[in-house]
């Protein structure tokens, strides 16, 4: 089997595109990150994306439901698929993540302690807590019916699912 990349899409802590996001960038950052630049560790904002409106970036349709980690794969997959022509019946998705959607499964189980019934629970919040679920919006919604992979590497999941 071959395979090739014929283009990047990336959302990362130092902007909303591949473009944006120099690697020396994070060579350079990593110490002002790691102290905030006084020399005291800010870890809270170390790896924050910065702030934007998934409407915006993403348009309406299907956006209602989307988490923080579904929406920030379709971002990076938007950019990717949008300089390049692909045959869907042979391009992929590969996602890194580190645990999936944290808050959507922390939400979830919660709901199933705080209702009054534990399947009271509305069941179009179950979709978002599996850890695949990113990888799978993405290719929904871009038609892709090639390999579809989670890559749940931790720190180094970017890397991991590129060298995937």
């Amino acid at each position: 089997m071959w395979m090739s990349c014929l283009s990047v899409g990336a959302v990362t802590r130092l902007g909303l595109s591949y473009s944006a996001t120099d690697p020396a960038a994070f060579i350079r950052s990593e110490e002002t990150a790691a102290t905030g630049g006084t020399g005291e560790a800010v870890l809270a904002d170390r790896y924050r994306v910065p702030p934007f409106e998934v409407k915006e970036i993403l348009g309406r349709r299907g956006s209602s439901t989307l988490d923080r980690n579904g929406a920030l794969a379709l971002m990076a997959a938007k950019e990717c698929l949008e300089s390049v022509e692909v045959d869907p019946s042979r391009t992929g998705v590969v996602v890194g993540t580190t645990v999936g959607s944290f808050s959507s499964t922390s939400n979830f189980s919660a709901l199933t302690m705080t209702e009054d019934k534990p399947y009271n629970v509305p069941p179009s919040l179950f979709p978002n807590t599996v850890m695949n679920s990113a990888a799978g919006l993405t290719a929904i919604r871009h038609g892709l019916t090639g390999p579809n992979t989670t890559i749940a590497g931790g720190e180094f999941a970017g890397l991991t699912s590129l060298q995937y």
